[in-house]
């Protein structure tokens, strides 16, 4: 019941194996959490942190946060990811622009009417373009699914964009 945290090397968990009581699931860069028996689904409350590897599908449901990097900077690598949003209770991505993002391999966007709430956790921004999501797979949903949450001071529009060049 209480944080997982990879700090070095790999955490595979084979099959039955769970993680799903953790509040926060901390993966630390050059560290792998290896999900592919089991995969790895965030309930509600529920954090993924790091700059590390999560190798399996990986799902956010309602009220689910992954917030990548590490001391605000690095790239969280997983296998396929899903967003899975309810009415009302978004999955949650915590971003700092220009610092952190996920690499994923396919990506799966379930909001429908609802959305996956982006929160830019930075002070200032400089305008530009900063990608919040690759991916090397497929594409499932649209980039409509997401909305800016928090975000910096200031007269900024925002918007997100699937870019079929290069999967951002």
């Amino acid at each position: 019941t209480g944080n997982t945290t990879v700090n070095a090397g790999t955490l595979a968990l084979g099959s039955g194996g769970s993680i799903g009581a953790s509040p926060v699931i901390a993966v630390a860069g050059g560290a792998t959490l290896d999900v592919t028996e089991t995969g790895l689904t965030l309930a509600s409350g529920k954090v993924l942190t790091g700059a590390g590897s999560v190798t399996g599908a990986t799902t956010v449901n309602s009220g689910g946060i992954i917030t990548p990097g590490s001391s605000g900077t690095g790239v969280l690598a997983t296998g396929d990811l899903t967003f899975d949003g309810t009415i009302g209770n978004t999955p949650v991505l915590n971003i700092v622009a220009g610092s952190t993002s996920i690499s994923a391999g396919s990506l799966t966007l379930n909001g429908g009417l609802n959305t996956i709430t982006v929160n830019l956790g930075i002070t200032a921004i400089t305008p530009g373009t900063y990608p919040v999501i690759s991916y090397t797979g497929t594409l499932a949903g649209y980039a409509g699914e997401f909305i800016v949450g928090t975000k910096p001071a200031g007269n900024f529009s925002f918007s997100f964009v699937n870019n079929t060049v290069d999967g951002r």
